[in-house]
């Protein structure tokens, strides 16, 4: 007996095999979910993808895993990632090889289709993180409004994310029980490295969160500690929000491309640290990686190390 029949006759859930496109798609989310600890934007960038694959491929026909061929994997994750920024253009390819990965243990299409998807090239270090100066951000700093709930809010987040590195999605889940006034620290929740942190409270973005608790937040049983001002006041949604807070902020004090997004803060604060000597150990930990080669890419920017352990140019000084 070979791998593929193997294969075919391994169990599948009865959902997937039902052959409807969303309830592949919603056990592909349980997957992901409950075995890979994804978090809930990475699940839907997946399911997001791998609609795309089964709608191209199937279209309205009833699915037959058989129709499923290495041709149109690699050609689809070709053509997704084509108009991508260097960045993200293997992102198609990762969730793609997930989903292929998840069908193969189910049973639904034969182990190792996952090889078909193609390598995407992009060096680990081939861009620079966007950031700011140190003389930057408190300039940006100083520009956030603190007039008025929404502001005294909007400065708190900030200054959770320029002074502790916290991802938007970070700061939107904390909640109050994560607060710990008696240590001044602050417990950051498992998230897109399935790590949890307990990080110390800089003065001032402690001094910005406990004047938005007191004075700003509304009264609400709501146990996230960030809420909108609209009605009913539910905590705030989406990573756009802090996106669009940051991109003000940076067209006010005149900065502008490739700086944007909430992620300018988080890179500062990791340049600024690489750059005063921290370790890459030391920023890991602050930043919450799952391994320091994701940290590294901060290497390039601290120019004066990086001069001290630079070959000598073959010809001798010119």
């Amino acid at each position: 007996m070979n791998e593929t029949q193997t294969c075919e006759q391994r169990p599948a859930s009865a959902s997937s095999a039902a052959g409807s496109i969303e309830e592949v798609l919603d056990d592909f989310d349980r997957h992901l979910e409950g075995q890979r600890g994804c978090t809930k934007g990475t699940r839907q960038h997946y399911r997001r993808e791998a609609r795309a694959l089964l709608v191209r491929v199937f279209a309205d026909q009833p699915i037959n895993w058989i129709n499923l061929t290495a041709t149109q994997i690699a050609d689809f994750v070709a053509f997704r990632a084509r108009n991508l920024s260097l960045v993200s253009r293997q992102n198609p390819a990762t969730a793609i090889r997930s989903l292929l990965r998840f069908l193969g243990g189910e049973g639904l299409i034969r182990t190792g289709l996952d090889g078909a998807v193609p390598p995407i090239w992009r060096s680990k270090h081939a861009t620079v993180p966007r950031h700011v100066s140190a003389e930057q951000l408190e300039n940006l700093l100083a520009l956030c409004p603190s007039e008025g709930s929404g502001a005294v809010r909007n400065r708190a987040m900030l200054l959770l994310c320029a002074r502790l590195g916290l991802r938007p999605s970070e700061v939107l889940r904390l909640r109050l029980q994560d607060l710990d006034w008696t240590t001044g620290s602050v417990l950051i929740r498992a998230g897109k490295t399935s790590r949890e942190r307990v990080l110390p409270l800089p003065e001032d973005a402690g001094a910005a969160l406990a004047s938005y608790l007191h004075e700003a937040r509304p009264v609400s049983t709501e146990r996230a500690v960030f809420l909108s001002c609209g009605p009913a006041h539910p905590p705030i949604r989406g990573n756009g929000f802090m996106a669009k807070l940051v991109n003000r902020l940076l067209r006010r004090a005149g900065i502008g491309a490739p700086c944007s997004g909430a992620y300018v803060l988080r890179h500062t604060l990791a340049t600024t640290m690489v750059c005063r000597g921290a370790s890459f150990k030391e920023v890991a930990d602050i930043l919450g990686h799952g391994s320091l080669t994701t940290t590294g890419i901060y290497a390039k920017l601290d120019l004066p190390s990086l001069a001290q352990v630079a070959l000598p140019w073959p010809g001798g000084a010119l």
